[in-house]
């Protein structure tokens, strides 16, 4: 979850704003699960508000997991819907299982807990079953991957100057460098605190880089800038899966980042869909 609850709820309203504005500006069906996944964003934050604040914290525990069950295969969704193929929709039968597991299941969530840095959930696929855990990260970091991977061949590089190319790309690398600086804090510098206010301050530092990539650069190439926030979704979506579910140290010794890459998540979605806009690519 979020540094406080207090900030998660702020980031499911926020989240809740975009959609809507999601859903106003699209023109192309096709390009709804983009707005479904910013939604579903902004419930899992309020599933976490919940969790913190009410007395049944193991039902919101189970909704949040079923909620986030459902990202990568709208973010999947939308990168094949974006390249102009067809989605196989017996694919959605992996989340609604595990959903369903999570909803129904006697004890899928056996404990729960809230702190200042981080709200802990324990449950039967990453605490008790190592087959359903290795199903269920493989399922989450190839949907994503993949996605990207599908559409990204769609993409052909234009006479832009390196200059340009390079200016595309400095959100991701930006993004990059956060990820790089919060894997090495948690070994090196062992400042929680510290750790969280400079990855804030870089992430805000991508989103901030994305506006103006959009305002001087989106006119002159909207398949470059497409691409770049195309790496967006694809470095977040498998970092957040190897920070939060393969390292049991940043789990839970670290502050969840989950906040921050809400917003960025959001953001560039906004971004992604004025400058097609509302379109589909070439359609």
């Amino acid at each position: 979850m979020c540094f406080t609850p207090l900030a998660s709820i702020i980031t499911a309203i926020i989240e809740f704003g975009i959609a809507s504005y999601l859903f106003y500006r699209i023109k192309d069906k096709r390009l709804y699960p983009l707005a479904i996944f910013v939604l579903f964003l902004g419930l899992y934050q309020l599933t976490e508000f919940m969790l913190c604040r009410s007395v049944n914290a193991i039902i919101w525990g189970r909704i949040g997991f079923a909620t986030y069950t459902f990202i990568p295969i709208l973010i999947y969704h939308f990168f094949i819907n974006a390249s102009g193929n067809k989605i196989k929709k017996y694919l959605y039968a992996v989340p609604f299982f595990f959903a369903s597991l999570s909803l129904f299941y006697p004890n899928f969530i056996s404990y729960t807990s809230c702190s200042t840095f981080h709200v802990t959930v324990e449950s039967l696929i990453f605490n008790q079953n190592l087959v359903l855990m290795s199903f269920y990260l493989l399922y989450y970091v190839c949907c994503p991957v993949y996605g990207v991977y599908i559409f990204s061949k769609k993409i052909k590089y234009t006479n832009l100057k390196l200059s340009a190319r390079l200016g595309v790309l400095s959100a991701p690398f930006v993004l990059l460098i956060t990820i790089l600086y919060y894997l090495w804090s948690t070994i090196y510098e062992y400042n929680p605190i510290q750790t969280w206010l400079h990855i804030s301050i870089l992430i805000t530092a991508s989103i901030l880089m994305l506006l103006l990539l959009s305002l001087f650069l989106c006119n002159k190439s909207k398949k470059i800038f497409y691409q770049a926030n195309s790496v967006i979704f694809a470095i977040t979506g498998v970092i957040i899966v190897l920070l939060y579910y393969v390292i049991p140290k940043i789990t839970f010794n670290y502050p969840s980042m989950f906040c921050q890459f809400a917003l960025l998540y959001g953001f560039a979605s906004v971004l992604l869909i004025n400058s097609l806009d509302g379109k589909v690519l070439n359609s």
